[in-house]
């Protein structure tokens, strides 16, 4: 639920405030293919494609409304690998949700004629999120054994690589092609550091027992090795929720 109402106030917050709706009230013609946070999507001038974003659940829609574009798989959030057999279905998931989204933006940004054309994937997040232990020999949780994942990340690369490779050679000529992400990626920090108990003497007293129990579970998955298991947890009760009623004073 918790997750869910965010969406919406995120959304509600984007509503003709972003860069394509700048454009569009200047006369620009635009085509926005899966942006974050922006589902359902509102009228633009050209055309306006999104899926669900975090916590919200639906298929495909576009403003105008179009029929033809339903089978395409649009969104921001996949499933979770909760143990080792289930890496290689969220994998599965990734590429083929990947593939969508930009198979979707190619089909409409050859169907007519744009100023701005846009589209986001996120699905590289998601893989870097759970698979950099398999890739970083450094990380505690490397496998030093049997890592049928080592490759992923550079692979999941290879392959958006190419996708962005077939839109230069297409639209170049007649666009300026930009290719952006909005941060980068590394492993997961081994220790950390509350500067707001430092600095904040308000906060000083008081005791969070979300936090407490956040980091019990993530310690737990962690040297259980089944790491992405905290992170079900958490999320499972950032929708319920609960993550809120829990901090005391």
């Amino acid at each position: 639920m918790a997750l869910r109402v965010n969406s919406y106030l995120i959304r509600n917050k984007l509503l003709g405030r972003t860069f394509w709706d700048i454009a569009s009230k200047n006369g620009k013609k635009v085509c926005v293919v899966n942006p974050i946070f922006a589902y359902p999507p509102w009228k633009v001038n050209g055309l306006m494609v999104t899926g669900p974003s975090f916590g919200l659940k639906g298929s495909t829609m576009s403003q105008p409304a179009r029929d033809d574009l339903l089978r395409y798989r649009l969104g921001t959030y996949g499933r979770t690998p909760l143990l080792p057999h289930g890496y290689k279905e969220t994998l599965r998931e990734a590429v083929e949700q990947l593939k969508s989204v930009f198979s979707l933006a190619y089909k409409l940004f050859n169907e007519d004629l744009y100023d701005i054309m846009f589209v986001a994937d996120y699905t590289l997040d998601r893989i870097q999120h759970y698979y950099w232990r398999y890739c970083d020999p450094k990380d505690p949780l490397y496998p030093k054994f049997m890592n049928t994942f080592k490759d992923t990340i550079i692979n999941y690369y290879r392959i958006l690589d190419s996708i962005i490779w077939k839109f230069i050679n297409r639209f170049s000529d007649d666009y300026t092609v930009i290719v952006l992400g909005d941060h980068g990626h590394s492993r997961r920090p081994l220790r950390l550091v509350s500067i707001d108990k430092f600095l904040n003497p308000k906060v000083q007293d008081k005791y969070r027992y979300v936090e407490l129990f956040k980091h019990l579970a993530m310690l737990f998955a962690y040297y259980a090795r089944i790491d992405n298991l905290s992170y079900w947890f958490i999320r499972k009760m950032q929708e319920g929720g609960l993550l809120g009623k829990l901090v005391t004073k």
